[in-house]
């Protein structure tokens, strides 16, 4: 009977393992400073096998990838340094939910050896060690990144960790489906139409505008769409009507690195449209006036907001070059519509 009671227990401890360590979150470490690639390597593993030890966290499947990505980041940098906003970005392309960034510079007698761990959804520090060392053996690296993760961790309250990890879980699970939909979040290609109207005296009064957007790059997009106006703001006026296609170049900043609610994205840009068909009908005169030549416009700034992927708010300030006249009309448009995000 003991001998069935003993199995039953391994066997509850084997199933409930797994599933305890699931809640971890995962981390990745970067080791930045004045030492060559082979120290640097060597102090990596020591911090790595501190922070395991811990019992906080599981190591991402890719560690040597992630680094070889904030490598590559590096050199593309001019000042030769990465950010906290970067080394998250890559962290959560990674599937990590916390960072170990461990910096170690030649300070007056010693190495400064410093490590700190960032949340990569809120970019915040939860936990910072620092120590010094000559750094001339390997015995004297293993006691110094022990000492530091050590550091890193004496004031953590275990049951704040565990709302971490759970906070963390949710948070990564999210940007996975987020993921899922729109592949890239950074990426924002779409279709929509939306309802628009002047708030200046300018045609087209009311107007109603489909559009798309392609997003070739992370943080940039095209948005080509068409205008159709129906409205006009001109007295005795039986019939209006109007066509203007224009296109949009725009950088757009997604809204998952911060929590704010209901707004997915935003952007701004600039461009360009050109009324290529303008017409009025006047009242009791058979007469129709319609525009000789194409008027181009300057869009000169065109803002907006994503809301929970399904609405569009945004404002265009134009101006509109009216040739045969001499004229330059201004013209700020407000709109509101719906949108379909495709990726």
């Amino acid at each position: 009977m003991k001998k069935v009671l003993i199995i039953l227990l391994l066997l509850c401890s084997l199933i409930v393992t797994p599933l305890w360590a699931s809640e971890k979150p995962k981390i990745a470490v970067y080791v930045t400073g004045d030492w060559n690639e082979n120290d640097k390597r060597a102090v990596d593993a020591w911090i790595l096998k501190e922070l395991l030890d811990s019992d906080r966290y599981v190591l991402v499947e890719r560690s040597q990838e992630f680094v070889a990505k904030v490598k590559e980041e590096l050199n593309t940098q001019h000042n030769g340094d990465i950010g906290d906003n970067e080394m998250c970005m890559l962290g959560r392309g990674f599937g990590v939910q916390f960072v170990c960034v461990v910096s170690i510079k030649w300070a007056v007698d010693a190495y400064q050896i410093s490590a700190r761990i960032i949340d990569v959804e809120t970019r915040e520090v939860k936990s910072i060690g620092i120590s010094k060392s000559n750094m001339k053996s390997t015995d004297e690296m293993e006691r110094v990144s022990k000492e530091v993760v050590q550091e890193m961790f004496k004031e953590i309250d275990p049951n704040d960790e565990a709302k971490e990890r759970r906070n963390a879980k949710i948070k990564q699970e999210k940007h996975e489906k987020q993921k899922a939909l729109f592949g890239d979040t950074a990426k924002f290609w779409s279709v929509g139409a939306s309802a628009g109207f002047s708030i200046t005296k300018v045609d087209p009064k009311v107007s109603g505008t489909i559009h798309g957007t392609i997003a070739p790059y992370k943080n940039w997009f095209l948005e080509i769409g068409c205008d159709v106006g129906f409205c006009s703001f001109e007295k005795h006026i039986s019939c209006y009507y109007s066509i203007i296609p224009f296109v949009h170049c725009a950088y757009f900043k997604s809204f998952d690195d911060f929590p704010i609610p209901f707004v997915k994205g935003g952007y701004i840009g600039a461009g360009g449209s050109v009324i290529v068909r303008e017409k009025y009908c006047f009242d009791n005169i058979d007469i129709t006036q319609e525009n000789d030549a194409p008027i181009p416009a300057a869009d000169f700034i065109t803002i907006g907001l994503n809301i929970i992927n399904f609405f569009d708010v945004s404002y265009t300030f134009s101006s509109l070059f009216i040739v045969d006249r001499n004229l330059v009309n201004l013209k700020h448009k407000v709109s509101i519509g719906f949108i379909y995000r495709i990726k």
